[in-house]
């Protein structure tokens, strides 16, 4: 073994690996830069003043490392740092309308002189052993350090005066070996209000976040059993209603799905994010005061008509509100249709400038609502009564703060989607208070219902394209009277369609189909089944 490691005193170490009560580990350091109060999914940055930016998109995944883990140092007291990397929206299209002053720095190399006095040392990882990354990230977030590879670490050590904080050379045999060890020694000081997952080939992107918030940065996969007792291990010792912030590994077992299974059973929701690129720096800049609903469209008469409403969806992703939906929401189309749109409420704290920027330039066409499920990714069958209730009554809260009204909903389980249980209805309802919610159910036509507490429902019908979005909202009014209206909602793959694909949808339906925005479905729905206006 090279380097020292601290030693967790050998009580708390059996505590956490035993299967006793849980472990209260001393709270983290307190950092003046981030506002995180206890009723806040996610930390607000101090606001950023001065953005140094530096392009790092041509760099080798080790140097990406390195001035990740950089920026979230600095920019845990203050956002000062912005790094650019490859991105299907363009480098700057974010930071271009900032509004924050900016100074482009040629040689990424100069932000460690710039910033050296907070540097407190390098965290060597051992490139044998991938998770090692991971648990350099880790440590690098605990005692103010950087992550660096062996080469790297030689070059700051001779031409920056750094030391060693910690060398994982050697250390570890294995990736679960490597991740044992910081559940072990590790988790007890780190922040337990998130876990952030980072897979061990993300190499700059998301690092900057685990360290900026001194959180436990981890890859485990809930379908390996060694892998998921060390996740228990964690889970005991988070409140409920906490976020996991990152993704899970596509190789079955353990994919999105059993992820997020697992999650919730733990009172836990998913905020995808594992490559957002720069949050720490988004998390200081103010947006424009989101809590306005959005304007409705002009009242009209409920009539005997199918109602169709359409809806772009994966945002419960943040990554996908930063990369992919940037992308779509500049296709010339948008506008053309009503068309919703997924978003996470939770942006409002971790990402304003995301909230705002969708809220400023939607069109009368364009309406925002929130992806599965409300506050965060979640399985609501599998949500423990107690933690569910809590998630809800957040989920309100953020509604409350950022306008929105509409909700989809997952429960997706290994029968397939089910339909959301009386119970959790009754929760949502008094905790969120949306004005609809849209969800899946297992070979279920789409249509409307009322579930307990007054909640009402759409069951979607999923599309892969234009052809197969037509087929279905044919299918769906097949049996239609003509004489009472008829709701179908449709969800379409964000990954495969955009504003383009909605436009030809809504060109190709009759005259007894009108495409609307959710709101307006949800109002002539609710006052379909009798219930008041909201």
């Amino acid at each position: 073994m090279r380097g020292r490691i601290p030693v967790v005193c050998a009580f708390v170490a059996a505590l956490v690996g035993g299967g006793g009560g849980a472990v209260r580990s001393a709270a983290p350091q307190s950092d003046a830069g981030l506002y995180w109060p206890a009723d806040r999914s996610l930390p607000k940055f101090a606001a950023a003043e001065h953005f140094d930016v530096a392009d790092i998109s041509s760099l080798s995944d080790e140097q990406k490392t390195l001035f990740a883990t950089l920026e979230g140092l600095v920019n845990r007291t203050k956002p000062r740092i912005f790094l650019l990397q490859g991105a299907p929206e363009g480098k700057t299209a974010w930071l271009d309308g900032f509004g924050v002053p900016q100074t482009a720095v040629d040689d990424p190399w100069q932000l460690i002189a710039r910033y050296r006095d907070e540097i407190k040392g390098i965290v060597v990882n051992d490139p044998a052993v991938p998770a090692s990354l991971n648990v350099a990230t880790t440590l690098a977030g605990l005692d103010d350090g950087v992550v660096a590879s062996p080469s790297l670490a030689q070059r700051l050590q001779s031409e920056d005066q750094l030391a060693v904080l910690e060398d994982l050379r050697g250390r570890f045999k294995d990736d679960l070996d490597a991740q044992t060890w910081a559940v072990q020694n590790l988790w007890p000081r780190t922040n337990h209000r998130l876990i952030v997952g980072i897979t061990t080939r993300e190499a700059g992107g998301f690092r900057d976040y685990p360290v900026a918030t001194r959180a436990m940065a981890i890859w485990l996969r809930a379908g390996v059993p060694a892998e998921r007792a060390l996740w228990e291990r964690m889970l005991r010792n988070m409140p409920p209603d906490s976020p996991y912030v990152g993704w899970f590994d596509r190789d079955q077992p353990s994919s999105e799905i059993p992820g997020v299974w697992f999650l919730t059973e733990h009172g836990m929701y998913d905020v995808a994010g594992n490559i957002f690129h720069n949050l720490t720096a988004f998390g200081g800049v103010p947006a424009d005061a989101l809590s306005a609903p959005q304007a409705a469209p002009p009242p009209e008469p409920l009539r005997p008509k199918i109602y169709v409403t359409l809806t772009v969806s994966d945002g419960d992703n943040l990554q996908y509100m930063q990369h992919r939906m940037r992308v779509l929401w500049a296709d010339p189309a948008r506008g053309s249709v009503p068309l919703n749109w997924t978003v996470n409420p939770i942006a409002v704290d971790c990402a304003p400038p995301l909230l705002g920027y969708y809220r400023k330039t939607a069109t009368a066409d364009d309406y925002l609502i929130a992806g599965p499920s409300g506050a965060g990714y979640a399985m609501v069958s599998t949500f423990p009564a107690v933690a569910y209730d809590k998630f809800a009554a957040r989920t309100g809260e953020y509604f409350a703060e950022t306008g929105i009204a509409v909700s989809q909903v997952h429960n997706l389980l290994r029968g397939g989607a089910q339909p959301i249980p009386a119970a959790k209805a009754a929760a949502l309802a008094v905790g969120a208070r949306p004005l609809g919610v849209m969800t899946f159910v297992k070979d279920r036509p789409p249509g409307v219902s009322v579930l307990a507490g007054g909640l009402v429902v759409a069951t979607q019908v999923y599309a892969w394209s234009v052809a197969d979005a037509e087929r279905k909202i044919a299918a769906a009014a097949a049996s239609w009277d003509g004489r009472s209206p008829r709701f179908v909602a449709v969800y379409l793959d964000a990954w495969h369609m955009g504003p383009t694909d909605a436009a030809a949808i809504a060109n190709s339906l009759g005259a007894s189909d009108e495409v609307v925005r959710a709101d307006r479905f949800f109002q002539f729905a609710r006052q379909a089944n009798g219930l008041p206006p909201r």
